[in-house]
């Protein structure tokens, strides 16, 4: 029997997806990047395909063509051209973001402004492929995102080279292809080609000319290809291969006359350029798919989960904008059939901003990448914050209350009959008190705690309420000429070594650490797990140093905790050497 070599592909056309890996900064700040990309990649590729129409490109995401379209509108037609015809390949999302970072909103609306956008500028387009090869992360319901949204393939490295379905619990699936990790599957460094990628561009804006000694080129891809076919024969897959011709910011490159010259005379296979539709087409027509494509199922937690952490602010003004400008919408609809406008142009902007983050942090003047991320992200949450108040002023506006007295109107933008927590500023000038019973509909009391005064004449009041589905409650503010006071007596004793806090509802007891005791007094159950090695609200600091984005397999591990075991800190002290009973800021509602 003769040994499994490169000659399983002999007579076969590999195809070979050229692609540029970006970020939206990274190689240098966003606008830097930006006037790269669009002169040394988007143009080149059109130019190229122009040249030779069996030549095939793709960008990863929208947003990269949308800039490309800013400055250089006149472009719009010689792009629509190779988009319409296929050589020109898009993925599907906005951009290319931490999916397990977005709300589930958030994630349908990188294809409203990414798949979407293209449609209304090209109708004639219809992206189906998501390119994601650079972050390892993947979230629950990803592939049924997709899959409503009309992607039928995943591009994505950072796994086993395979193809594969992915499944999302509903049981909806996408179809893709893993190269491991791109830039080991990528024909360019395999043949160990050189071409200056991060030199400016000459004036005539000609391909960079391709450097590779052909006869150590046949030898490195025969051995790369002697191995993927030992794989290929153990799991009887017939031999349909795909390579990447990428690497990060690169050229858009032509390698047909080296690759023709490359096959002469050996046993290698053919090669051709094509999307990643054609690709996939032909896998999935071919291949046998249940024992030739891998089964995923779930999420793939994220590897990088460092960088939110890092970025905590930029991320928290992301993502509570989301959750805000969620409630803005569904209000705003409201608001519309009861005749008002609709703030569709605001909202837009806003979601472009709050999904602005993609995953490339840092990098070459990474300092003005970080702080453009951070800006943009506030910049979206005020956006959405704004269109929040203002459609909620209009609504308040169109309901009926009588001529006297002060009221406070509670919306719920769910679904769902809601009871929950509602925080709210009163100015109590309008009062004329500082004192008022809260009453609902019926007069019936609600109990409220004062737990701040954010400016003067104002303070913030916490309470519960029950609003129904897309409703509202009204409740009224009575004026007291004496402070409100509700049964809810605190008992506090402090000891060596710990605190005791009792009130109606729960007994607890804080030591170093945190709360290593809450009783809920009407069942009786300890709320705090028996055995945990950490009490509830403890503190603890993780000191980890990661490699700069360069785990592909597991999360990095903390190399050193501070904060549990000997080192305990008291509840709200900081650090452990000035802990002390007396640095413990508590309260209950």
């Amino acid at each position: 029997m003769n040994p499994i070599d490169h000659t399983y592909f002999s007579n076969e056309c590999v195809h070979v997806l050229s692609s540029s890996h970006n970020d939206i900064a990274f190689l240098d700040s966003p606008l830097a990047t930006i006037l790269f990309r669009n002169r040394n990649i988007i143009k080149q590729a059109i130019e190229r395909m122009e040249e030779d129409p069996h030549f095939y490109h793709s960008m990863e995401c929208v947003l990269y063509l949308k800039d490309f379209l800013i400055l250089h509108p006149e472009m719009k037609e010689r792009l629509a051209k190779v988009l319409e015809n296929g050589q020109f390949g898009c993925g599907a999302t906005f951009t290319q973001c931490y999916e397990t970072s977005l709300t589930s909103e958030a994630m349908i609306r990188q294809y409203y402004l990414g798949k979407r956008w293209i449609k209304r500028m090209f109708p004639q387009v219809d992206l189906k492929t998501v390119w994601n090869v650079d972050v390892p992360s993947r979230a629950l319901q990803s592939a049924q995102v997709m899959q409503k949204s009309g992607v039928e393939y995943l591009f994505i490295s950072r796994m086993d080279a395979a193809f594969f379905h992915w499944y999302s619990p509903d049981g909806s699936k996408v179809s893709g292809y893993s190269t491991g990790h791109y830039h080991h599957n990528s024909l360019n460094q395999i043949l160990n080609l050189s071409y200056e990628v991060y030199e400016q561009h000459d004036a005539s804006d000609s391909a960079p000319k391709v450097q590779g000694n052909i006869e150590e080129g046949r030898k490195t891809l025969a051995a790369y290809l002697d191995k993927v076919a030992t794989f290929y024969h153990q799991r009887a897959i017939p031999p349909l291969l795909a390579f990447l011709s990428i690497r990060d910011y690169d050229f858009p490159l032509n390698l047909t006359p080296y690759l023709s010259k490359l096959r002469e005379g050996t046993a290698l296979p053919t090669f051709r350029y094509s999307s990643t539709e054609q690709f996939m087409q032909q896998a999935l027509s071919t291949l046998d798919q249940e024992k030739h494509f891998n089964h995923y199922r779930g999420e793939r937690p994220n590897l990088w989960v460092y960088h939110q952490s890092t970025h905590a602010k930029a991320f928290w003004y992301s993502r509570n904008g989301m959750y805000q400008l969620e409630e803005a919408e569904r209000l705003g609809a409201l608001a519309f059939t009861l005749g008002c406008k609709y703030p569709q142009s605001e909202i837009d902007s806003a979601w472009e901003e709050l999904l602005y983050l993609d995953h490339g942090w840092g990098g070459f003047n990474g300092h003005i990448t970080d702080e453009t991320y951070l800006q943009t992200s506030i910049r979206g949450y005020n956006r959405a914050q704004k269109i929040h108040e203002e459609t909620m002023n209009k609504i308040s506006s169109l309901i009926a209350v009588p001529e006297k007295g002060s009221y406070l109107t509670v919306f719920n933008p769910t679904f769902k009959q809601k009871t929950d927590v509602v925080s709210c500023r009163i100015d109590w000038r309008a009062l004329g008190s500082v004192y008022f019973t809260l009453a609902d509909r019926e007069g019936e009391e609600i109990p409220y705690q004062i737990i701040e005064e954010p400016e003067p004449y104002q303070i913030r009041i916490l309470f519960t309420t029950t609003v129904p589905a897309l409703g509202y409650s009204r409740l009224s503010l009575i004026p007291s000429i004496k402070e409100q006071f509700h049964t809810n007596s605190v008992v506090v004793e402090q000891r060596d070594n710990s605190i005791s806090i009792e009130n109606q509802f729960y007994n607890l007891i804080i030591e170093k650490g945190g709360i290593t005791s809450m009783v809920d007094k009407e069942n009786g159950e300890q709320l705090v797990p028996k055995g945990s090695p950490l009490s509830l609200f403890e503190i603890f600091v993780l000191n980890s140093h990661g490699n700069g984005s360069g785990e592909f397999s597991e999360i990095q591990q903390a190399q050193r905790v501070f904060g549990i075991e000997h080192d305990k800190y008291w509840l709200g002290s900081g650090h452990s050497e000035s802990a002390s009973k007396q640095n413990i800021h508590w309260r209950i509602a």
